[in-house]
């Protein structure tokens, strides 16, 4: 059992991390946030212009869910997802030579990505299985929801994060295969520092 007041502060930390940068986000002009996305490799205005909209939602409503415990588990496991879906990409981007701002906190914070933002990322990832334990109702939960305890009924927590990261793991093999056929990625590393 963990100390009620650890998972307590995770879920805040991460929680008002998220909320932030979606709000960031959200105030920060479209043509910046596109221009940042297509730094990232993303392919098509139209992909980058949907992203650039669902993003920060997005993250201010995971945040708002993480903070006040709504719907834990779904919110923390997307978290995770989103996290480990950015550490991937700004990985991505250093090998191939790219230089630009993360945008992470919008144009209020511009930080050039590197890897002290996977790092940073990592951080966060950890404060995100937190979340995720102290909502799935197994033994680390201190606070989790009885409703997704019940539907968890015979699964034990350390096999619950297996199966998710296997899934998460076919999820990232996927990415990298498009990857490979330019059908969602293009090639090109991006020379400027667009969004700056």
């Amino acid at each position: 059992m963990l100390p009620p007041s650890l998972p307590l502060a995770a879920r805040t930390v991460l929680g008002a991390t998220f909320l932030v940068s979606g709000a960031a986000k959200a105030v920060t002009s479209p043509g910046r946030m596109v221009a940042t996305i297509r730094n990232y490799g993303v392919s098509g205005d139209a992909t980058a212009r949907i992203a650039s909209r669902v993003l920060p939602a997005a993250e201010m409503i995971l945040g708002l869910c993480i903070i006040c415990g709504l719907l834990l588990p779904v919110a923390s496991i997307a978290v995770i997802s989103l996290l480990l879906v950015f550490n991937w990409l700004i990985y991505r981007s250093l090998r191939q030579g790219r230089e630009f701002s993360c945008s992470c906190f919008g144009a209020v914070n511009p930080t050039p990505i590197g890897f002290g933002l996977i790092l940073r990322n990592t951080g966060l990832l950890a404060l995100g299985v937190l979340a995720a334990a102290d909502g799935m109702g197994s033994g680390l939960s201190v606070s989790g929801a009885p409703y997704f305890g019940r539907y968890m009924t015979g699964l034990a927590h350390p096999a619950a994060l297996l199966i998710y990261f296997g899934l998460l793991l076919l999820f990232i093999s996927a990415l990298s295969v498009l990857e490979r056929s330019s059908v969602l990625f293009v090639a090109k590393p991006a020379t400027g520092r667009s969004g700056d």
